[in-house]
C-alpha cells in the first residue's frame, strides 16, 4: 500500500507527515500487527499529535476486544442450535 504524505518544511529539513486519512486506513493493519515498524512509528507519531485519530484507534481497539471476548464465551443455552 502506498502512503501519500505531505511534506512539511522544518528549518532546512523536509519532514514527512502522515495524514489523518492515511492513519485511519492503516489502523486495522496496525492492530493486526501487519505494519512495518517504520510505518507503525509514523502512524503512532501522528496519533500522538492528533486527538481525532487517537479516538478512532481507541474505538477500533475496543471493538476488537469486545468481538474477541464475545467469541471466546461459550454460547448460552438459548443460543445453541439443536
Amino acid at each position: 500500500m502506498s502512503i501519500a504524505r505531505q511534506g512539511v518544511i522544518m528549518g532546512s529539513v523536509r519532514v514527512r507527515v502522515m495524514s489523518c486519512k492515511d492513519t485511519i486506513r492503516l489502523i486495522c493493519e496496525y492492530l493486526e500487527g501487519k505494519l512495518a515498524p517504520p510505518v507503525a512509528r509514523e502512524m503512532l507519531n501522528h496519533i500522538d499529535r492528533c486527538k481525532n485519530c487517537g479516538v478512532v484507534l481507541e474505538a477500533a481497539q475496543r471493538i476488537l476486544e469486545a468481538y474477541f471476548d464475545r467469541e471466546a464465551e461459550p454460547p448460552r443455552p438459548s443460543q445453541q442450535v439443536a
